[in-house]
C-alpha cells in the first residue's frame, strides 16, 4: 500500500496502516508509519486529507491505537501521538535503553515489540537493553508519577531477544524469548539454536 502526503508527491515507502478505534469510539481516521525516515501519518477518509510529521528516527514495527492516542516506538524512543490540528502531535516521547547490539534474531538493534496498552492507563514494551527490560509507562500526559513505572530485566544477559509484541492480560504481561545463538561447528558449518522461554510478570497489588 503507497500513500502520497500531497499531489504530486512520492509514495511513502514500507507503510504499517490501522485505523483509530472501533464501534461507538471510532474516527474514522487511519494511521500509518513508515520505516524510512520515521514519518507518522494520519488520514481523514471523509476529507482526504493526510497529515504527516517526520520524527526523523527508525520505525521497526507496528503501533497500538486507542480512543485517544496512538503509541509508536522507534528506535530509541516510545511515543504518543495524538491528532491536533490535521496532523500528528507528539504528546510524550520517553527514551528506552538502546544496548546498541543487534542480536542474531532480531530485525535490528531496536525495540522488537509494538506496544502493548495495559488497563488501568499503562502501555508496555520490551527494550533492547543488554540483558533485556520489560517497560512499562504511564500514558497520562501529565502522569501522577514518574513516566516509567518499572524497568524489569528478563532472561540471560547476552541470551535474549524478542520480535514478538508482549501479550497483555489483566495486569499481567507475557514475553518470548527469541534469542537464537549462533556456533561455529569444526566443519565450519553454522549451528543455530533458539534458546526459547516465556516469562510472566504481573502487579503483585
Amino acid at each position: 500500500m503507497s500513500l502520497a502526503a500531497s499531489a504530486g508527491a512520492a509514495p511513502i515507502p514500507d507503510l504499517t496502516t490501522l485505523p483509530q478505534a472501533t464501534g461507538a469510539a471510532a474516527t474514522g481516521r487511519i494511521w500509518f508509519v513508515s520505516k524510512q525516515g520515521g514519518k507518522v501519518g494520519v488520514l481523514d477518509p471523509k476529507t482526504k486529507h493526510i497529515g504527516v510529521l517526520r520524527t526523523g528516527k527508525q520505525i521497526e514495527n507496528s503501533f497500538a491505537v486507542d480512543r485517544d492516542a496512538v503509541y509508536i516506538v522507534s528506535d530509541r524512543r516510545m511515543y504518543w501521538f495524538s491528532y491536533k490540528n490535521g496532523k500528528p502531535r507528539v504528546d510524550w516521547p520517553v527514551a528506552y535503553e538502546n544496548s546498541g547490539i543487534h542480536e542474531s534474531s532480531q530485525v535490528d538493534a531496536v525495540s522488537g515489540t509494538t506496544p502493548t496498552i495495559v488497563s488501568g492507563g499503562y502501555v508496555a514494551i520490551a527494550d533492547n537493553a543488554d540483558p533485556m527490560n520489560v517497560v512499562v509507562y504511564r500514558t497520562a500526559i501529565k502522569p501522577m508519577g514518574k513516566r516509567t513505572v518499572c524497568a524489569v530485566p528478563v532472561f540471560a544477559k547476552g541470551a535474549g531477544a524478542t520480535e514478538n509484541w508482549l501479550i497483555g492480560s489483566g495486569r499481567s504481561l507475557i514475553v518470548q524469548n527469541k534469542y537464537a545463538g549462533i556456533a561455529v561447528a569444526p566443519d565450519a558449518s553454522l549451528n543455530v539454536g533458539v534458546i526459547g522461554g516465556l516469562v510472566r510478570l504481573a502487579d503483585a497489588r
